[in-house]
């Protein structure tokens, strides 16, 4: 099976209320068959590449499908 995103792929989380900025920890197909992404986020702010993040990264578990591609 072809993954939809791959490690270290810069990823956006978008709703309604804001954007987070993230990169693909591991990427794997749940129970259900669905690829599911761990994801380092770094918050609202897009990271500079070289310098440290403004926030804490955390990781958070999301259905691949809830991602989207880049930081545009």
């Amino acid at each position: 099976m072809e993954y939809t995103h791959r490690i270290g792929e810069r990823v956006r989380l978008i709703s309604e209320d804001y954007t987070e900025y993230g990169v693909v920890a591991w990427s794997y197909l749940n129970e259900q068959g669905d690829e599911d992404c761990y994801v380092t986020f770094f918050g609202t702010v897009k990271p500079d590449e070289d310098k440290k993040p403004q926030e804490t990264p955390y990781v958070l578990r999301f259905y691949a499908s809830s991602l989207t591609k880049g930081w545009q």
